[in-house]
């Protein structure tokens, strides 16, 4: 089978129009498997963040696709990618760092500074 750059097969769709078929078919496979490995890595204890996980993708994922938009090359003062900017992705990752530490204390008390954060090496905290 021999296949060109840029060769897709479309779906036609009302509203939206021409579409890829494969990637959109490649896309859901890969996000049922990503989510049931996410269920399967956190446990029955980690279903309650799944909507957490998936809401921070949805929001990371709308963020790099406004970055898209030619908003700077038509002289407006705002545009471009959110999380190409430092002031962007280190909250992000300072809140799920926090949730990731607090729920740590709540489940295992001060037993999880030892258990987690000093282990296996404590030089690496």
């Amino acid at each position: 089978m021999h296949e060109q750059l840029g060769e897709h097969v479309l779906w036609q769709l009302p509203v939206l129009g021409p579409v890829h078929a494969d990637t959109i078919i490649t896309t859901w496979i890969v996000m049922v498997i990503a989510l049931d490995l996410s269920a399967s890595t956190l446990g029955e204890k980690g279903e309650p963040f799944i909507p957490f996980f998936i809401a921070l993708f949805v929001f990371i994922f709308l963020l790099n696709q406004f970055g898209i938009l030619p908003l700077k090359a038509l002289g407006l003062p705002f545009g471009g990618s959110p999380t190409g900017d430092l002031n962007t992705t280190l909250p992000l990752a300072l809140v799920v760092f926090s949730v990731a530490v607090a729920m740590g204390f709540k489940t295992q008390g001060l037993k999880y500074v030892p258990n987690t954060l000093f282990h296996p090496f404590w030089w690496l905290f």
